[in-house]
């Protein structure tokens, strides 16, 4: 019983919308909203940044060993094909229709990886938000928007003389 009523609702989601899917192809939209984007610059921008989220192309999972052993390892057999987005999107062209991003990093380790950040105001809770996009080898990979406030990682230490040391970082 549990395992139909498991499947109507994922079937649910499917047919209504939930389970987005990235596109294929560049959408006709991005352009209309990254134009919106980089006139409302200033202001709580916050709906058009997530529909440009929505927009971005993604990569899709790869199982080494297939999704079986995927799951009985608990995860841990697989990767992303960052080298094959959805659709190809240029970092130079995105920067272009969004403007000059509030925050840029690039990483040389074996490729180029390339982080961008754009505020784009607060939402309810008036927690501060902000659009990410990460690049690979030129290319959007994914993009999203999240609270500026939220914790990325915590290091827990024990010292020799049974002390705790805490770091906690916030993504910025």
């Amino acid at each position: 019983m549990k395992a139909h009523c498991l499947f109507l609702i994922l079937a649910g989601c499917l047919f209504a919308g939930c389970a987005q899917v990235a596109p294929h192809t560049r959408p006709a939209a991005l352009d209309a909203l990254a134009a919106q984007f980089k006139a409302d610059a200033g202001t709580n921008r916050l709906a058009v940044a997530r529909k440009i989220a929505r927009l971005m192309p993604a990569c899709r999972v790869v199982y080494a060993h297939g999704w079986l052993l995927d799951w009985a390892y608990f995860g841990k057999d697989q990767s992303i094909d960052w080298a094959h987005p959805s659709y190809r999107l240029p970092k130079d062209d995105l920067i272009a229709a969004l403007g000059a991003p509030d925050r840029a990093r690039s990483f040389n380790v074996g490729c180029q990886w390339d982080y961008f950040f754009w505020r784009v105001g607060r939402d309810r809770r008036q927690d501060e938000c902000g659009l990410y996009i990460h690049c690979y080898n030129g290319l959007v990979v994914s993009g999203g928007v999240l609270k500026t406030n939220t914790v990325q990682s915590i290091n827990i230490h024990t010292t020799l003389t049974n002390s705790v040391i805490v770091r906690t970082n916030y993504i910025q």
